[in-house]
């Protein structure tokens, strides 16, 4: 997704180069509410009603909202608290080959702030 708009045709949609997200490190999500009730289409327009109340929600729980970012907002990203807003060299060094004792270790330190 990082070569579109800059190597590949498109408009740029992420700053965060594969492996430096912290979707990688299981530290964030993408998500977005439902058109109505809890199932069918989904809602993509951040500025209705509706989004905004999921937005509240999400924020209400401590997450932080991708849809505040100035460089290139990202509506539908949720992250941790605390952290920085792409993986530190201390996290990409604890993440090793990614698998799953190195995510439990990651997710234990980002939990005390270890990596703020």
């Amino acid at each position: 997704m990082y070569a579109q708009g800059r190597t590949t045709p498109g408009h740029i949609v992420t700053n965060a180069r594969a492996g430096l997200s912290m979707h990688n490190y299981g530290l964030a999500v993408d998500a977005v509410p439902y058109m109505s009730g809890d199932g069918g289409a989904l809602n993509w327009t951040p500025n209705t009603p509706q989004y905004q109340a999921f937005v509240a929600a999400m924020k209400a729980q401590g997450l932080i909202w991708g849809g505040d970012w100035v460089s290139i907002p990202d509506e539908d990203h949720f992250q941790m608290p605390g952290l920085a807003v792409t993986p530190t060299s201390a996290m990409q060094a604890d993440y090793g080959d990614g698998g799953p004792a190195a995510l439990a270790a990651i997710w234990t330190k980002a939990t005390p702030g270890a990596y703020a």
